[in-house]
């Protein structure tokens, strides 16, 4: 059970449908305050594979990784691939501020859960997608990861040692700027 928190955002509610690649941007809200719910497939999400593990123990409920992302969240799972779990997500819509989400550009929509459909569930939903290439354009269908992303942003050209071939930071810091950076257009919406 989480304990009631008070904060900025105390009073919103926020809808996160992200994996690792957009949890961060979810738990900087609950940092400051906002009801969270995270929600699962039934498979998990594969945030809980990552190491390192507490106790060196690999176990879903274990991945350091997954539970710094997704600390202060309150958690349930859905299978928005079958009917009742999307009626079950446009209840969960209904008494949302926010939604954010980074499955691929077409996923939300082939489901019948794009932003028209969710609007006229609740007028004021702010919808917010987290992707490698965006939802339009020639790059849009494209695979994106941490080293893809880091390295087309242009910021992995400063990392390593002049004459060598550029390094990776560890952790995933593509991952977690988008994050960041979704965070505060959402908080500007807000």
């Amino acid at each position: 059970m989480i304990k009631e928190r008070e904060g900025a955002l105390t009073g919103y509610r926020i809808l996160d449908l992200t994996d690792s690649k957009g949890a961060y941007c979810t738990r900087l809200f609950a940092d400051l305050g906002a009801d969270v719910i995270k929600i699962e497939r039934p498979e998990g999400d594969p945030g809980r594979a990552m190491p390192p593990f507490a106790n060196d123990t690999p176990h879903p409920e274990k991945s350091l990784y997954f539970l710094h992302r997704n600390a202060g969240k309150r958690g349930i799972t859905l299978n928005l691939e079958t009917t009742q779990g999307r009626g079950l997500f446009k209840r969960l819509v209904k008494t949302a501020d926010v939604l954010v989400y980074n499955s691929p550009p077409d996923y939300m929509p082939g489901l019948g859960l794009d932003y028209p459909v969710l609007q006229e569930i609740n007028p004021g939903i702010i919808m917010a997608s987290i992707t490698e290439f965006g939802h339009g354009g020639p790059y849009k269908d494209r695979k994106g990861s941490n080293l893809v992303d880091y390295a087309m942003s242009g910021v992995m050209i400063t990392s390593g040692y002049p004459g060598r071939e550029p390094c990776l930071c560890p952790g995933t810091p593509a991952h977690d700027a988008a994050s960041l950076y979704a965070n505060i257009a959402i908080l500007s919406a807000i």
